[in-house]
C-alpha cells in the first residue's frame, strides 16, 4: 500500500506528530513509520482501522393518552394535545425526544377488561400523528384476552419487532400499564428508577374540571399527562439483539392552547 504526502499529513494531524518537509516537499516520515503510528493510536483508542461496522441505534417513546372526561372520547383539551403532538412530532427538524426525526411506527395497546372506554383514548391520541406521517394507528396485541396480564409483554415484543437502525417507535396506551412496558423493554435496572407511571408531573395549565373528575375513576390515579419515557437502544450490528442503553423521563411541553409552540423536549433542534 502506497501512502502519499497528503495521507501522511492527515495521519500526522490525527496523531499529533509534526511532519517536516524539505525544499523538494518530501516528508521525513517514512511509510512504515506512518502505518506504525496509526496502528498504535488505533490500539490505544480501541478503534479498528479495518472495521466498517458502526453502532446501530433506535429509540422508543412511551406515551400516555391525552386528557379525557369520564366516558366518551377525548376531552376538548385532549384533542388539542393530540393535535399538538402531531404537529411537533412530525417536524423534520427533530428534537431532544426525536433526535432521528419523526417516528417511523406507532404502536397502540389493546382494549383492557373493565376499562373498555379508556382503551379508545390512546388511539384517538395517536390518530392525528398517524395521519400526518401516513402511519397505521391500529391496535396491537388484539389477540390477547381482555383480562390477560400478558398484554405489556405482548406490546414490548411488538416494539422490539419494529426496531430498525435509525428508527423511532412510539407506544401509546393507558398509563397504568406503561410502567410494565417500560420494565419489559428497558430491563429492571434501568426502569427501577421510575417504577410505575408518575403520579404527578410538570404542567403548564390547570386541567379542566371534567378531566380532574375523570381521574377519580382511573384504575391507578395519575394527573400526569405531559410526561413520557424515551428509551435509547443500540446494537453493534444487524445480527445482534437490541439492548436498552438509557431511559429518560421527558416532557411534551403542551401549554393548553391550539397555537402552543413546540416546547420542552419536543422543541425543534
Amino acid at each position: 500500500m502506497m501512502l502519499d504526502l497528503r495521507s501522511f499529513a492527515i495521519a500526522a494531524v490525527f496523531l499529533g506528530v509534526r511532519v517536516h518537509s524539505d525544499d523538494s516537499c518530501t516528508s521525513h516520515i517514512t511509510e512504515d513509520q506512518g502505518l506504525s503510528l496509526l496502528q498504535t493510536r488505533a490500539s490505544k483508542t480501541g478503534s479498528n482501522l479495518n472495521s466498517t461496522e458502526a453502532e446501530e441505534e433506535a429509540y422508543v417513546l412511551i406515551m400516555r393518552h391525552a386528557e379525557m372526561c369520564h366516558g366518551g372520547s377525548l376531552a376538548p383539551i385532549g384533542v388539542l394535545r393530540a393535535d399538538y403532538l402531531a404537529r411537533c412530532m412530525s417536524s423534520p427538524l427533530g428534537s431532544r425526544a426525536l433526535p432521528l426525526g419523526p417516528p417511523d411506527s406507532i404502536i397502540i395497546g389493546p382494549k383492557c377488561g373493565g376499562d373498555m372506554v379508556a382503551s379508545d383514548w390512546p388511539q384517538e391520541t395517536a390518530e392525528p400523528l398517524g395521519r400526518k406521517l401516513g402511519l397505521s394507528t391500529k391496535r396491537s396485541c388484539t389477540e390477547i384476552g381482555l383480562w390477560s396480564p400478558k398484554k405489556p409483554q405482548c406490546i414490548a415484543a411488538k416494539v422490539r419487532s419494529e426496531l430498525v437502525h435509525k428508527r423511532t417507535v412510539v407506544v401509546t396506551w393507558v398509563h397504568h400499564l406503561l410502567g410494565e412496558v417500560l420494565d419489559e423493554l428497558a430491563g429492571h435496572e434501568l426502569a427501577k428508577e421510575y417504577g410505575a407511571w408518575p403520579a404527578t408531573c410538570k404542567n403548564y395549565f390547570k386541567e379542566p374540571a371534567c378531566v380532574m373528575k375523570a381521574l377519580s375513576y382511573e384504575v391507578v390515579y395519575s394527573s400526569c399527562y405531559d410526561a413520557f419515557f424515551q428509551i435509547r437502544f443500540t446494537r453493534s450490528n444487524a445480527q445482534q439483539e437490541w439492548k436498552a442503553q438509557s431511559v429518560k423521563l421527558m416532557n411534551e411541553g403542551f401549554r393548553g392552547e391550539r397555537t402552543s409552540p413546540c416546547s420542552d423536549d419536543l422543541a425543534p433542534l
